[in-house]
């Protein structure tokens, strides 16, 4: 029964990725600064920049935060909060490295009373984050990215500099 449970909870959040993506995909285009998938982005040097602190996006009625505790080298930990308005939430620990300008790492969560963890991306792009998506197969229990050449980028999921990471009230 848990584990029936836990893969209706995973089918779930699967749908609920694939109907933000489709939603945001399917939105007209309003002119932004932020660079499309297909520019080209000079990487910064990870070594010369402080990454550290809060970067939110608000999308809609939900509110998404990355809180960089930590970087030393090419390795970071983080925070994430997925903090959605009328279905599930979810928080937990981001691990994983900082190189040539993109976060890759592993994000461990609780959702709906199971232990998750899945590979999460993003691009540091003039100040900001854009969270990366693409397609995932299970591996050793942990959500992996098939491939990172065709992770895709969207602008609607830009994390900015902000002062609290605290979820909404």
């Amino acid at each position: 029964m848990k584990k029936a449970f836990k893969n209706w909870a995973f089918l779930l959040l699967v749908i609920l990725i694939a109907a933000s993506i489709w939603k945001a995909s399917t939105l007209e285009t309003q002119p932004t600064t932020s660079p499309s998938a297909s520019e080209s982005i000079t990487p910064s040097p990870s070594e010369s920049l402080n990454i550290s602190g809060c970067y939110v996006n608000l999308n809609e009625t939900n509110k998404y935060v990355l809180n960089i505790l930590s970087v030393e080298g090419t390795e970071f930990s983080a925070f994430v909060g997925y903090y959605n308005d009328g279905f599930d939430s979810s928080s937990g620990t981001y691990v994983g490295t900082y190189k040539n300008s993109i976060l890759d790492g592993i994000y461990s969560f609780e959702a709906e009373g199971s232990d998750n963890q899945r590979e999460l991306v993003f691009k540091y792009v003039s100040g900001d984050f854009i969270a990366g998506f693409g397609d995932y197969e299970m591996v050793d229990g942990v959500e992996r990215l098939i491939s990172l050449e065709s992770v895709k980028w969207f602008p609607k999921y830009t994390y900015s500099r902000a002062e609290s990471c605290d979820p909404p009230k």
